[in-house]
């Protein structure tokens, strides 16, 4: 039987492409339908905010199989892990989440109430900014963890 060996890109596939998938893919069906003219409509805060929880749990997940997996580990690294763990659980739970809820709350305001429609729709693309601002550590961070831990991921 052939060992598979693991692999730093496999994991950059796993946990950082295949999250952001769901936003890629509603960003260009909305490309398409608009003739392909970009605008603000073309992106939604609120599927990139779940990608970005999504894209945190899976490397939550990444972490903490490391520890099952290295079984002498050192109880610093240990500790170290753990505390990267909670503080993406946190953003997930405290961040994402309700930034989540609130993009889509705006959105449905937007879209059922038109009284509100405008102060709905620009509470929207405040939420839609800052899901997109968030971009700018949630990426990079990511990729920090996953070379300080040695991340790797096996396909089969």
């Amino acid at each position: 039987m052939m060992q598979k060996k693991s692999s730093a890109w496999a994991w950059f596939l796993v946990h950082i492409i295949f999250p952001l998938l769901p936003f890629v893919l509603e960003c260009s069906i909305r490309l398409i339908v608009s003739n392909f003219t970009p605008r603000w409509d073309t992106f939604s805060g609120s599927t990139l905010a779940m990608s970005y929880g999504l894209l945190l749990v899976f490397i939550d997940q990444s972490l903490l199989n490391q520890i099952s997996q290295s079984p002498l580990m050192n109880e610093d690294r240990i500790d170290e892990i753990k505390i990267w763990s909670n503080v993406l659980r946190s953003a997930v739970i405290f961040f994402y989440a309700p930034l989540f809820a609130l993009c889509v709350g705006f959105e449905y305001l937007a879209l059922f109430y038109p009284a509100i429609q405008a102060i709905a729709i620009t509470l929207s693309e405040c939420c839609d900014n800052i899901v997109v601002l968030s971009s700018v550590f949630v990426i990079p961070t990511s990729m920090i963890i996953r070379s300080i831990f040695k991340l790797r991921t096996v396909l089969a």
